[in-house]
């Protein structure tokens, strides 16, 4: 009897030992399959490429400032130093700094060859995209000048473009109403996926704090989140008892604020409620774009 009981024990300690999927210590994230002391509760394949972990929040196992996927990084802190925000004049063809206090704009330089700017983003290098009259173009701010991409495909003229923390450049195509991923080197474009909204005139920022894109639709007058991944837009507020025509927003990457322009305003908007701030006359023609640095840049910083 003795001797079945040790043969018993025995073989049941071989079929434990044996299984491929035993659990790893509390608390790891240890790819074992298992969801019990692993670091996401909501995913069984605890893999670093979902949401993380164990202190209940969304993206930050390794206490860094980015980590292992591209949602929601709760380690996010904006960088150090003063942003500026400049547009470009439609009518004069300048390319201007704008007082975020005043919201006056004052000319720096006109562009060179004369194009009417329709959108303008820095990546986080430091160059400056602008697009107008359906083509891609980089800016030098010292010289003023222009330099062709390429010209956009099928008479697309996207006037809402935006990089994220990658540097990749997107646009919306609100022929199809679609987010697009747009070529820095020949300006050809990829289809990213459908918003699931009518866009009409818009404009595109990216908030790195939630790693999704900021859309205002000047079709609807509504503040909408877009995602990078899939295209899907999701409203965030109305924005309150105002009416765009043009549009112009952008992030402050440093101070955290939402600017947009239209018409001859600069504005101030409260995501959380969509409230809309006059303030003050950015210059006398019709605002359709914003652009903010993310570092100093030579001849537009604010310190100079």
């Amino acid at each position: 009897m003795t001797r079945l009981l040790l043969l018993f024990l025995l073989s049941g300690f071989v079929l434990v030992s044996c299984d491929p999927r035993q659990r790893g210590p509390r608390g790891v994230d240890d790819d074992d399959g298992f969801d019990v002391g692993d670091d996401d509760s909501a995913d069984p394949d605890d893999d670093d490429i979902g949401p993380d972990d164990d202190d209940g929040g969304p993206d930050d196992d390794d206490g860094g400032p980015d980590d292992d996927d591209v949602v929601g990084d709760d380690d996010y802190t904006p960088p150090d130093g003063t942003t500026t925000v400049i547009t470009f004049e439609t009518q004069s063809f300048e390319f201007m700094v704008v007082d975020i206090a005043t919201g006056a704009a004052s000319p720096l330089i006109t562009i060179s060859p004369p194009e009417i700017i329709c959108s303008s983003v820095f990546n986080r290098s430091g160059s400056l995209y602008v697009s107008g009259g359906g083509k891609l173009y980089t800016f030098e701010a010292c010289s003023g000048e222009l330099t062709l991409i390429g010209g956009f495909p099928d008479d697309l003229a996207p006037c809402g473009i935006s990089t994220n923390d990658l540097s990749s450049l997107y646009g919306i195509n609100d022929q199809t109403d679609e987010l697009i991923l747009i070529s820095t080197a020949d300006a050809s474009i990829t289809p990213v996926g459908p918003l699931g909204v009518d866009f009409g005139p818009h404009g595109l920022t990216w908030d790195p704090s939630t790693e999704q894109f900021i859309a205002i639709n000047g079709e609807d007058n509504k503040l909408y989140s877009v995602d990078p991944a899939t295209g899907q837009a999701t409203l965030i507020a109305p924005l309150v008892d105002f009416m765009f025509d043009g549009v112009g927003v952008e992030l402050d990457p440093i101070g955290g604020q939402l600017f947009a322009c239209t018409r001859d305003e600069f504005l101030s908007i409260d995501p959380s409620t969509g409230v809309v701030t006059h303030v003050g006359q950015i210059h006398d023609g019709a605002c359709n774009n914003l652009g903010a640095t993310h570092l100093e840049i030579p001849c537009i910083s604010a310190e100079e």
